[in-house]
């Protein structure tokens, strides 16, 4: 699931967005990067995408296109 988004060094998160971002890839960190510093849209699938990975019940599960937040992901 790794994007084209080009590589460079990131430059340091504010705490609050890094105690949420530290447990992910680093390429979901660039993504961030891209969307909240360079406006850089086409970051935001990689990051919308490992976000809702990350709140998966079953982390084995792969996300499909056919996927349904509310119904596989439920509503609590």
């Amino acid at each position: 699931m790794h994007s084209s988004i080009p590589t460079s060094t990131p430059a340091a998160l504010p705490d609050h967005v890094e105690a949420l971002l530290r447990h992910l890839p680093e390429h979901v960190r660039e993504a961030y990067m891209h969307v909240g510093r360079l406006n850089d849209f086409t970051a935001a699938d990689t990051l919308v995408l490992a976000i809702v990975t990350d709140h998966m019940p079953d982390k084995q599960m792969a996300l499909v296109d056919s996927a349904s937040l509310v119904r596989d992901l439920g509503s609590s």
